[in-house]
């Protein structure tokens, strides 16, 4: 299973619409240099193949995706969800951070964007402002209190 919020669902499909056109215009070339003669040789021949072979893997991994995708709901008014901006503070430091969480393919950790599926990701799921939570992380055991969901 494959979590993804619907704007993620969305930019999958555009690629894989836009990777099977491409596949359309690279045919094409395919199709212009073999008729060049001996392929073995042919420069042009050898980079539009390994070209198709790129755009077929990834239009079999895009599609796999979509296949596996389960789209993730945003969680009820005052609980935390996919798409949920939440302050956490480390506990007993009191450092504040703000994570956003999102689903497969999302992740960024510039922009404090972590994974529903991560450890810290998969304790928030479903909990309320105030909260407690411990989390497993490989460096030991770390506790957060949730400040504020936005």
């Amino acid at each position: 299973m494959v979590y993804l919020t619907k704007i993620k669902l969305q930019k999958i499909k555009e690629d894989l619409k836009r990777l099977k056109e491409e596949k359309k215009k690279i045919a094409k070339i395919l199709a212009e240099t073999k008729s060049q003669g001996d392929l073995s040789e042919n420069a042009g021949y050898i980079a539009a193949k390994e070209e198709s072979n790129n755009i077929n893997s990834k239009i079999n991994d895009l599609e796999n995706i979509l296949r596996e995708a389960e789209i993730i709901s945003e969680a009820p008014t005052g609980e935390i969800g996919a798409g949920s901006v939440v302050v956490i503070e480390l506990l007993p430091d009191k450092k504040q951070i703000t994570v956003r969480l999102v689903g497969w393919g999302e992740i960024s950790l510039d922009k404090m964007e972590i994974s529903i599926n991560s450890p810290l990701g998969k304790s928030l799921i479903g909990k309320k402002e105030g909260e407690q939570v411990l989390v497993e992380t490989p460096t030991g055991k770390k506790e957060y209190k949730i400040i504020k969901i936005k």
